[in-house]
């Protein structure tokens, strides 16, 4: 009865149309649609108790759905999940104009070590081919420092994206996973993209202490990251790290077209990374006749950069910047440090070499600056 009585009860947007004139009337039950919380499915954000089936309901519950807006109570939501064949942790399809919100603080802390397949495609939480989401304060921890290294990249990542748009992520905090804190890719059909990632706008994006990379960009086009600091890659205490270890890795996997293209940083601070600072690579010569004088990347501008080599970085490339078009304004590149002395700037990648601008940033210490021609 009580559920047939919530149901039948009327809601009008605008209290009866006091403040609207074209309220539409709508049930209760239909209006609390609009909205879930996580402990609506079971979670109990203590921090002890394993709310993996809470959150996997949530996902099931989201799937292909429009206009969700999640809560996520102050807690920490903690997932024991360990067992196979899971590929991921909690994907996330075809949901369209969602939006999450973190409220308080709250987290998801995973338990390290959950059995993982051999390729890199494990991630903690997966959205795939999803339009117009808005990601609000999620912190997630990969708790990487307790886990146990298994020599092959074991592809657990915080946040990952596959053939979405119109991504807003504001105030992440994504740390302590065995690979990428953040990770962008298309979604490819034989070697093509057949579902694009683009327009993502991030913001005051934290990632630390990862494994392999702070974020790795796969494919990604016309996007901008503001105020995001990349540190600390591979110091992840006896798990230790990946190769490269960068802040930020820029690599398409596609040698057909044309994969990653104007993405902008505006005040990234990078240090203390195991690995560079900033890499952004073409695995595509320019003799590829489908992607001419292009490569499979182009098009990424830094404005105002806080770039430092840590105490622990090995290499000499710190900022590779293997582009058609590539710049750097503003700010400045402190090069000292690490256990190899030449860290460069370099322009160029294989058989790769690049335009790179470069106006009115600093930098200090460098032995070797440029492998290719500076435009």
């Amino acid at each position: 009865k009580t559920n047939q009585i919530i149901s039948s009860i009327g809601y009008t947007y605008g209290f009866g149309n006091t403040f609207s004139t074209n309220g539409v009337n709508r049930t209760v039950e239909n209006k609390l649609r609009d909205f879930c919380n996580v402990r609506d499915f079971g979670a109990v954000g203590d921090g002890v108790t394993d709310d993996t089936a809470a959150i996997q309901a949530l996902a099931d519950y989201l799937t292909s759905s429009s206009g969700a807006y999640v809560i996520w109570p102050a807690g920490t939501y903690y997932v024991a999940r360990t067992g196979a064949p899971e590929t991921v942790n909690f994907e996330f399809v075809d949901c369209e104009s969602m939006t999450w919100d973190f409220v308080g603080g709250a987290n998801i802390s995973f338990k390290a070590d959950f059995v993982h397949s051999s390729s890199l495609v494990s991630s903690k939480i997966v959205f795939r081919n999803c339009k117009n989401l808005t990601i609000l304060n999620i912190e997630t921890n990969g708790n990487v420092s307790t886990g146990t290294k298994t020599g092959s990249e074991q592809g657990e990542h915080g946040l990952s994206f596959f053939g979405c748009q119109g991504v807003t992520l504001t105030n992440a905090k994504l740390h302590d996973h065995p690979n990428d804190g953040l990770y962008i890719e298309h979604i490819f059909s034989g070697g093509l993209i057949s579902s694009s990632s683009e327009r993502f706008l991030v913001s005051n994006l934290d990632t630390y202490n990862n494994g392999r990379q702070g974020m790795s960009v796969i494919g990604l086009f016309d996007s901008t990251f503001v105020n995001c600091t990349f540190k600390d890659t591979g110091n992840t205490g006896g798990f230790g790290s990946y190769s490269p270890g960068a802040g930020v890795d820029i690599e398409p996997n596609s040698t057909l077209e044309l994969c990653v293209n104007n993405i902008t940083f505006i005040n990234p601070s990078i240090k203390d990374n195991i690995g560079p600072i900033f890499v952004s690579v073409n695995l595509a010569s320019p003799t590829y006749p489908a992607i001419a004088e292009t490569g499979n990347a182009d098009n990424v501008t830094i404005i105002n950069p806080d770039f430092a080599v840590g105490s622990t970085s090995t290499g000499s490339d710190q900022i590779i910047l293997a582009l058609k078009n590539a710049s750097i304004s503003g700010g400045q590149s402190n090069l000292n440090g690490g256990t190899v002395k030449t860290h460069r700037i370099t322009a160029a990648y294989s058989d790769f070499l690049s335009h790179l601008n470069m106006q009115n940033h600093t930098v200090y210490g460098i032995d070797q600056c440029f492998l290719a021609t500076l435009y």
